[in-house]
C-alpha cells in the first residue's frame, strides 16, 4: 500500500510514525508548500519523494491512499485531485467547511468508487470501544442521554497562535476553535443518531478575547430514537478535559478520553448502605485494574497517544483492500458536518456580536 501525505505540519508526523508500524505500508511521498518542513521530515524518516507541487507527486509515486493534512479549505479539492489520481483519502478533521462542500466530497468519492475516511480516531480508544461494546449487546439497555465534555487549552501552542491572530485559519473558519475540535465529542454520539434530530447551540466569549469564542454549550435531540445528547465545550477548566457519559435504561458508564478509563454504575444488588459501599468497593477493583493495565502497557510500549490513530487507520485500510466496514461511516461523516453547520449558524462569530451591540 503506498501512500502519500499532503501537509508537513506537526501532525504529519505523526501519521508517518503510526504508517511505518503498519506491515505492507510505505510513504512514499509527502507535499508541503513550504520546502523547509519537507526537507526535515524527509531526512528524519526517510521518505523518497518530496514535492512543493501536489499533482507532480501524484504523478510520479501513483498512491494507493493519500493522507490530507491541511487546513480544511484545502480538503475539498485536494480530496477530488487524489480521487482523480486513483487514490482513496484519509482526511484530519474537519472533513470540509461547509456542508454543502462535504455533500459534494461525499458524492465525489461515491461516483468514483473511493472510499474516505477522518481522522476522529478517539472512536477506537479502549474507553470507547468498552462503552460501544455494551450498547451493541444491550447491557447498558437503551439510551436516554449522552454527555460530553471536551476542553481547548486556548494557552497551548495552537490556542495562543489563534487568540494572537485573527487572520489564523482556525480563527477564519465559520465555528472557529469548535469547528477544528467538535468531530472528537461527535463521535461518540453519531453511530446511535437517527437521521431525524434538532440542534441548538449558545456560544460565548467569556474572556473578550474578541477573535473567538471559546465556550460552546450544544443539545441534540433525536426524535426517533429519543434520546439526549449534550456537548460542553470549554476553554476555561483546568485540567483538561474529555470525559463521555452514557446513561442507560440498565446501567451507565462514564469515559476519560485523557487517562483511557472508564466505569460502569449500576443499581447496587444490595439494599441501603451496604449496597452503596458494595458499589464503590466495584469502582475501587475497576481502576484498580486498569492501573495495572495501563502500566503496563506504558512499560512494554503498547500503547502510544496515537495508537488509536494507528487502529483507525489499519481498519480504513482494511475496508480498501478487503471490502470491511468503513471506521467512520458516510452517514457518520455526513450527520457530523451536518450538525456542526447548524452549530456554525446559531452562534455567529465574536464579530457579529460586538456590531450587533454597537447597533443596540
Amino acid at each position: 500500500m503506498k501512500v502519500v501525505i499532503i501537509g508537513a505540519g506537526q501532525i504529519a508526523e505523526a501519521h508517518i510514525i503510526e504508517l511505518q508500524k503498519i506491515p505492507g505500508v510505505e510513504v512514499v511521498g509527502l507535499c508541503d508548500l513550504f520546502a523547509s518542513p519537507l526537507l526535515a521530515l524527509k531526512e528524519k524518516f526517510g521518505i523518497p519523494h518530496t514535492s512543493t507541487k501536489f499533482d507532480e507527486l501524484l504523478d510520479v509515486t501513483k498512491p494507493d491512499v493519500v493522507h490530507i493534512t491541511t487546513p480544511p479549505s484545502s480538503h475539498l479539492f485536494l480530496t477530488k485531485q487524489s480521487i482523480d489520481a486513483g487514490a482513496h483519502v484519509y482526511i484530519e478533521k474537519p472533513l470540509t467547511v461547509t456542508y454543502d462542500e462535504t455533500k459534494e466530497l461525499l458524492e465525489y468519492a461515491e461516483k468514483h468508487d473511493k472510499k474516505l475516511c477522518i481522522g476522529s480516531f478517539h472512536k477506537f480508544d479502549r474507553a470507547q470501544k468498552h462503552a460501544s461494546k455494551l450498547i451493541e449487546t444491550d447491557e447498558l439497555g437503551k439510551i436516554a442521554h449522552i454527555d460530553c465534555v471536551f476542553s481547548y487549552d486556548l494557552q497551548g501552542i495552537f490556542g495562543r497562535q489563534v487568540m494572537s491572530n485573527p487572520d489564523h485559519w482556525i480563527a477564519k473558519l465559520p465555528g472557529q476553535i469548535f469547528q477544528n475540535n467538535l468531530n472528537h465529542p461527535l463521535t461518540p454520539i453519531l453511530p446511535f443518531l437517527s437521521d431525524n434530530y434538532s440542534v441548538r447551540a449558545w456560544a460565548d466569549d467569556w474572556t473578550g478575547n474578541g477573535v473567538v469564542f471559546e465556550e460552546l454549550r450544544v443539545e441534540i435531540y433525536d426524535h426517533d430514537n429519543k434520546f439526549t445528547a449534550y456537548i460542553v465545550f470549554t476553554s476555561n477548566v483546568k485540567p483538561g478535559q474529555f470525559r463521555i457519559s452514557y446513561y442507560g435504561s440498565k446501567k451507565a458508564v462514564f469515559l476519560n478520553h485523557y487517562n483511557h478509563t472508564y466505569v460502569e454504575d449500576s443499581a447496587p444488588k444490595l439494599p441501603g448502605n451496604l449496597g452503596q459501599i458494595i458499589a464503590i468497593r466495584k469502582i475501587i477493583r475497576n481502576y484498580s485494574k486498569l492501573f495495572w493495565k495501563s502500566l503496563y502497557d506504558f512499560v512494554f510500549g503498547k500503547v502510544t497517544y496515537f495508537t488509536s490513530m494507528n487502529e483507525m487507520i489499519q481498519l480504513f485500510y482494511d475496508a480498501i483492500q478487503k471490502g470491511t466496514e468503513l471506521p467512520i461511516s458516510v452517514a457518520e461523516l455526513d450527520k457530523a458536518s451536518n450538525i456542526i453547520e447548524q452549530i456554525n449558524k446559531q452562534i455567529g462569530r465574536p464579530e457579529d456580536r460586538d456590531q450587533q451591540e454597537a447597533c443596540a
